[in-house]
């Protein structure tokens, strides 16, 4: 089971099935009333295509217009070649179609909550601090874009929209195992004013780069991960830090966690923080400015309604 909030009031949902949602998927296309098709961009369109053949209840007409003017200002900043997939986890109450990618949407896998994350209107997905997250439920070393295998140069980019409590250690982001040959990742907030990226592989000694804030600053925002010419680069909200990392050319074969880190044993690190929007393909950096602008006039949007 997993659970969304609305109105202020927790409600319990169960998996994607028909019955858990608001009548029939013919009642539900009826009931939306569709502007003419030609009112949505062709990518907006493949993405509330793939919600109706997936039985997944569909936001109203206004926030949908919204949602596509954001598609539509991802496309134009080139974001369609650079990811293999964008998951828009923010809205005003809809969880499931927080699952679907905006980007190849009918090839993409949805989102997994896994052990009743929270899904808050306007905050995305929040995890329980105990075993709680979002599984992408799809292997990194599988990504690919326009035939490029995300190995040398890759970006991976996730936003924080509810910190960690004072005090508390949170995980955000990770994909690890004792494979020694192969890419481990994972971000948390190891006290309250620093985020460490851990990335390395057992071969070799683990790297870390941390971001430190400034003491009583807002730490939510727009984490990116970036790989390119044997740099990494990480980005959080408006400070970053780089370092040369030897690393493997390999991704551990093991599903991203969001909200989480895991291990070959079964153990789950979890965190009470909140991320709302997750996005994974080739180095990013050159359009980061636009991403993170393009996105934050959508969640401002969405704040609106």
């Amino acid at each position: 089971m997993y659970r969304t909030v609305e109105n202020n009031e927790i409600i319990s949902r169960g998996p994607q099935k028909k019955d858990n949602l608001i009548g029939s998927k013919s009642d539900r296309i009826k009931n939306f009333k569709k502007p003419a098709s030609d009112s949505f961009s062709s990518e907006f369109e493949a993405i509330i295509i793939e919600a109706q053949n997936r039985d997944i209840l569909i936001p109203s007409p206004d926030e949908l217009k919204i949602m596509d003017t954001y598609r539509q200002e991802l496309k134009t900043i080139g974001v369609d070649e650079i990811l293999a997939r964008l998951y828009e986890m923010n809205n005003t109450g809809f969880d499931q179609f927080s699952l679907i990618s905006w980007i190849n949407p009918s090839t993409s896998p949805l989102l997994l909550p896994v052990n009743a994350p929270l899904f808050v209107p306007k905050l995305g997905w929040i995890g329980n601090g105990i075993d709680s997250y979002i599984d992408t439920s799809e292997p990194l070393d599988l990504l690919r874009i326009n035939g490029y295998i995300l190995t040398s140069d890759y970006s991976i980019n996730y936003n924080l929209s509810q910190d960690v409590p004072s005090g508390t250690t949170g995980y955000f982001f990770g994909v690890s195992g004792n494979a020694p040959s192969l890419l481990n990742i994972n971000t948390y907030r190891a006290n309250n004013n620093t985020d460490i990226f851990y990335i390395g592989y057992l071969a070799n000694i683990p790297r870390q780069v941390n971001i430190d804030y400034p003491a009583g600053v807002d730490k939510t925002g727009l984490r990116s991960i970036i790989r390119t010419n044997g740099e990494i680069k990480v980005y959080a909200s408006s400070w970053s830090n780089s370092e040369t990392i030897v690393e493997s050319t390999e991704f551990h074969q093991e599903t991203v966690k969001l909200l989480a880190r895991s291990f070959d044993s079964g153990t789950i690190n979890a965190t009470v923080s909140g991320i709302d929007h997750y996005s994974i393909g080739k180095n990013i950096e050159p359009i980061l400015t636009e991403y993170k602008t393009a996105r934050e006039n959508y969640v401002n949007a969405i704040a609106a309604l």
